[in-house]
């Protein structure tokens, strides 16, 4: 579960120990009962990466999103919540960081 406030981001993030040049999916099940807020995030060392939004529906929806590791900072697998007028909180099970461009719910 990740939670914020009225106009303010929110997040969980988890370091990735792979090595420059190594290509990772995240994916995780997400379920959100607010449009546009909640969505997965690689950091990959030197910018972000995001996957599509949860659609809000209060179903659980599998969301991924894939980069390869760059030169820069400590990458992070991340679970977000964007900005939006009230406090939200979603949740998340399941998450998990592969090497390669493919994940299974």
């Amino acid at each position: 579960k990740v939670s914020n406030t009225p106009n303010s981001r929110a997040w969980s993030s988890q370091p990735i120990a792979e090595p420059v040049g190594t290509t990772v999916t995240f994916g995780a099940w997400v379920r959100s009962f607010d449009a546009n807020i909640a969505y997965l995030n690689i950091w990959n060392g030197s910018a972000d990466i995001a996957s599509a939004y949860a659609p809000g529906n209060g179903v659980w929806t599998w969301l991924s999103v894939t980069t390869t590791i760059a030169t820069g900072s400590q990458p992070y697998a991340q679970l977000r919540l964007a900005s939006g007028p009230i406090s939200c909180s979603e949740y998340y099970d399941g998450a998990a960081l592969v090497q390669g461009t493919t994940i299974s719910p």
